[in-house]
């Protein structure tokens, strides 16, 4: 109890520090976990509290294997659907950012986004292609990767730069000064204003051990049919930079529980729930969680291509990808490849 209270305080509404009369006066969450706990012992989850003593959770072999299932790293193993690759390297940044917490050692942007698209491009092989760049001007544009979905003849384009949540002031550096070359700019607006000019939405792609303080109502707290929405699908947030801007021109703190309750988990941007294959779900993702970021002019960029990356679609990975020395690199996904077995799959199952 003591380490979830360590983990989770800052999340704790009033509502679960509410002393219980009826429990002597026992907090609301200290009770609700006890009752969770209790629920987890009769499914065979947990061993019950006398078997290590009290205090002690221990996962039985059978809840061990779940969540081997369930949080497990991916691995060149299947290339099915993206969603539970997206929600085990959520899961992963999280761990990962909370062990790094311990030792005072949480890993740059750089560690996570690269370990983030080395599984992606080894778990989905046959879909997905990673192609880096080299050294480029982040500081400079703000752009970090360029990413192109593409299904049967139409794509959809979008930016994505990474932005880790401070350890030590617990908010994310949105308001990041750019390059001297942009003097009195922010990284953002130089960011934001080259997506603008080059007609293609913009995203930023938040790392850290934390959760919204407040959830919208419009679903972002949704869960999917590969999972639940816990608190590790946060390691990973989305947040369009037309929010990301609000957020700075409104001089609010930064916060991780300000930022990320305008954000969604990253998994809602591939998963195909209610979709016959990514590219939907990617649209749909946009025209929910990014309505700004689809203005019309930005429609006519989001769906054209360069052409070195409409060929690599066409003809095959043996096509070369011009270097782009304002971005990191590219990431590329055929959404169409497979997904209409998946699809078929899916309804033959039900």
């Amino acid at each position: 109890m003591k380490e979830i209270e360590r983990l989770y305080s800052t999340c704790f509404t009033s509502e679960d520090l509410a002393q219980l009369s009826s429990r002597g006066g026992e907090l609301a969450w200290r009770n609700q976990m006890s009752v969770a706990r209790r629920a987890l012992v009769d499914d065979g989850v947990l061993y019950p509290p006398g078997k290590f003593g009290r205090g002690i959770w221990s996962l039985t072999s059978d809840g061990l294997e779940d969540y081997r299932r369930t949080h497990a790293a991916p691995g060149p193993v299947a290339d099915t659907t993206l969603c539970p690759t997206f929600r085990a390297l959520a899961n992963n940044v999280a761990t990962m950012y909370d062990r790094g917490r311990t030792v005072r050692l949480v890993p740059v942007e750089t560690t996570f986004t690269d370990n983030l698209l080395l599984h992606l491009a080894l778990t989905h092989p046959r879909r997905v292609r990673v192609e880096r760049f080299g050294s480029h001007r982040e500081a400079d544009t703000g752009a970090d990767w360029e990413w192109w979905v593409h299904h049967h003849g139409s794509y959809f384009g979008f930016r994505m730069q990474a932005k880790r949540l401070s350890p030590d002031s617990d908010r994310f550096a949105l308001d990041q000064r750019a390059a001297a070359r942009h003097p009195g700019q922010l990284q953002i607006e130089v960011f934001a204003d080259s997506c603008r000019k080059e007609n293609i939405p913009g995203l930023y792609c938040l790392y850290s051990d934390r959760q919204p303080g407040s959830f919208p109502a419009i679903g972002n707290n949704r869960a999917c049919p590969h999972g639940h929405l816990d608190h590790s699908q946060w390691g990973c947030a989305l947040l369009p930079v037309s929010a990301a801007l609000t957020h700075v021109r409104a001089g609010h703190a930064l916060r991780s529980d300000i930022v990320l309750s305008d954000a969604w988990p990253w998994y809602r941007l591939v998963c195909q729930s209610g979709t016959a294959n990514v590219a939907t779900a990617v649209r749909r993702f946009f025209a929910t969680a990014g309505q700004a970021a689809l203005e019309s002019h930005y429609s006519y960029g989001a769906s054209t291509p360069p052409d070195d990356v409409r060929r690599h679609f066409e003809v095959g990975d043996e096509v070369p990808l011009e270097h782009r020395p304002r971005l990191a690199g590219v990431v590329l996904i055929d959404a169409g490849r497979l997904n209409n077995q998946e699809y078929a799959g899916r309804q033959d199952s039900r």
